[in-house]
């Protein structure tokens, strides 16, 4: 099957200026460890069971939506223009608001 405009990743990564092509847990785990111990949490629901799930809670929906939604993105955003977390973040960040602006719109 031939690649689209659309669906490749060299466009993707130039219509939205993102600094990578890989999209990964860690930055969501660098915000874990950035409110830890945190009175004042930017996430406060977050810890470390929202990605180390047990074999059925994997099928929850409830899970994801609360990993990749559009706050997560903005809270990734704010780790990297604040406190100088690496550009590569940014792209995990547009990923987690896109699918969140995504899950807002079917719901």
């Amino acid at each position: 099957m031939p690649k689209t405009k659309a669906t490749s990743s060299g466009y993707i990564l130039s219509t939205y200026k993102l600094p990578s092509s890989t999209i990964s847990l860690k930055p969501f785990q660098d915000l874990l460890l950035f409110q830890r111990d945190r009175e004042l949490k930017l996430k406060p629901r977050l810890s470390s069971k929202s990605i180390n799930l047990q074999k059925f809670e994997k099928m929850k929906v409830s899970f994801a939506s609360h990993l990749l939604c559009h706050a997560t993105g903005s809270e990734i955003r704010f780790l990297v223009d604040k406190f100088g977390y690496t550009e590569s973040y940014l792209t995990a960040a547009w990923f987690y608001e896109q699918v969140g602006n995504w899950f807002d719109l079917m719901t």
